[in-house]
């Protein structure tokens, strides 16, 4: 409950992350476009804890350990996430979203994925869903710079995501 709560946080709060890039640059983006990239990026996670859940009502004794549930995630939900939004039907940006969103090389002209990636790592440094990695320095990455984010656009975005009330109703609660 507390992995699914933690998914639901980050999974909004890089919708709305998302959407807020989309509104502030000019890359031909529609914010619902990007809200909904951000929200489903991470589904292959939801897909696997889903099936954990329902293995553990059949066999009563499958208890996985947080780190091993973590390692679990990280390696199989792209792939996961991809086969599932291709099953679903949705449109082609959304499942490549799903699949490439953690590579190492970032396709510089999927400006949608690249929106995406800033969001994940924004989300990182504060915290914001499974991952905390307070060192990222979100100006100096490749994603920020493909998009051109300004400082004083990242101080809006980062002010705009802690004060959401959609996101921050989470906090005390996961």
């Amino acid at each position: 409950d507390r992995i699914m709560k933690q998914l639901w946080q980050h999974s909004v709060a890089c919708a709305y992350c998302s959407s807020f890039i989309a509104s502030h640059i000019k890359c031909g983006i529609v914010r619902e476009e990007a809200f909904s990239a951000g929200l489903f990026h991470d589904i292959g996670k939801l897909l696997i804890l889903k099936i954990i859940e329902q293995k553990k009502k059949f066999y009563k004794i499958l208890d996985i350990p947080d780190e091993s549930l973590h390692e679990v995630l990280a390696v199989l939900h792209a792939k996961h996430g991809f086969m599932l939004m291709k099953r679903m039907k949705l449109p082609k940006i959304y499942p490549v979203i799903a699949r490439d969103h953690h590579l190492k090389k970032i396709d510089p002209d999927n400006t949608l994925l690249v929106m995406v990636r800033l969001a994940n790592l924004i989300c990182h440094k504060h915290g914001i869903g499974m991952v905390h990695d307070s060192n990222v320095d979100i100006l100096e990455t490749e994603e920020a710079q493909l998009l051109q984010i300004s400082e004083e656009l990242l101080a809006r975005l980062q002010k705009f995501l802690l004060s959401n009330p959609a996101i921050t109703a989470f906090a005390g609660k996961v």
